[in-house]
């Protein structure tokens, strides 16, 4: 009695591994993203803060000196920097002094903790300015997110194409070998059903 393909031994081992092989992949493709997503993030956040730590020592000079059109030209070379959104600097009294790529019609942006937990595809961070233990005002400077997600988009898109590709090179090594090793197993199978029906005489086909 012949067994179908689907009930077969080599399907079954077909099934088995490919099974494997899209769970192990997967468990990889999202261990991967994840590094990625946080790897980017980190390094987004220690640029972050180095940039408006630097951007605050300067800024104080030009508001210590009340020199506001530098100050303005200052933020235009640093609003430059591609990640940058916004740039808001506020004197002492909390009037903004510039305001470089944010609507002032709208609510002031609240500080982010970490670009991980950012939902608006902005980051938002403040610090003030402090010049000889005396605080100035502040700066809040916005990152855009956009560069960061099209890096992870991209990693993520490679990620899976290859597992993919893994996939598909693996059911046809898993087809290859299933049809090498079951091959005997087949004739063994045959050859005893062909005995237990009496018939003795029933040759053997076996090949290496």
């Amino acid at each position: 009695m012949r067994v179908s393909f689907y009930q077969s031994l080599r399907f079954r081992l077909i099934v088995s591994v490919v099974v494997i092989e899209v769970v192990m992949l997967s468990i990889m493709v999202w261990n991967n993203i994840d590094t990625i997503f946080r790897t980017h993030t980190d390094r987004l956040n220690e640029t972050s803060n180095n940039l408006i730590t630097q951007f605050a020592t300067t800024a104080g000079s030009y508001l210590i000196q009340v020199d506001y059109s530098s100050l303005e030209e200052y933020s235009k070379k640093v609003l430059q920097y591609r990640e940058i959104a916004y740039i808001i600097v506020n004197d002492r009294r909390q009037r903004p002094v510039v305001v470089l790529g944010q609507d002032m019609g709208k609510k002031m942006p609240l500080q982010d903790k970490h670009p991980a937990f950012v939902d608006d595809n902005i980051f938002d961070i403040a610090t003030d300015i402090v010049v000889a233990g005396r605080r100035q005002g502040k700066v809040l400077i916005g990152f855009s997110l956009d560069l960061m997600n099209e890096t992870i988009e991209s990693a993520r898109n490679r990620s899976i194409l290859i597992a993919t590709i893994e996939v598909l090179l693996s059911i046809m090594v898993t087809v290859f070998l299933g049809l090498h090793l079951t091959r005997n197993l087949r004739y063994l199978s045959e050859a005893a059903a062909k005995v237990g029906e009496g018939k003795l005489n029933t040759v053997l086909k076996v090949r290496s």
